[in-house]
């Protein structure tokens, strides 16, 4: 039943967004964060090449993280993307 409930969910959402967004360009910030990485799927589910990510690099993160959830980004999700990285203001 809850798999059920789970597609219904994803038809529903990405029927929204292809119907609010329709032909146009769309941006999905990206932090690393798993609900950034599975919204930034679903979209890409329903707006295919319509879709621009842009990782953000705010220098927080461990060594090698940014590194790793790039390689996620591309092999496992599929999405293109653009790296912003913030530069302290100090």
């Amino acid at each position: 039943m809850q798999a059920r409930k789970l597609q219904d969910f994803l038809i529903s959402t990405v029927t929204l967004l292809r119907d609010t967004i329709k032909n146009k360009k769309a941006i999905i910030p990206l932090n690393g964060s798993v609900f950034s990485f599975v919204l930034a799927k679903i979209t890409k589910i329903a707006l295919n090449k319509n879709l621009i990510c842009i990782y953000i690099d705010n220098g927080m993160m461990r060594h090698n993280e940014v590194a790793n959830k790039i390689h996620f980004l591309g092999k496992n999700l599929i999405l293109k993307y653009d790296i912003l990285m913030l530069k302290s203001c100090s």
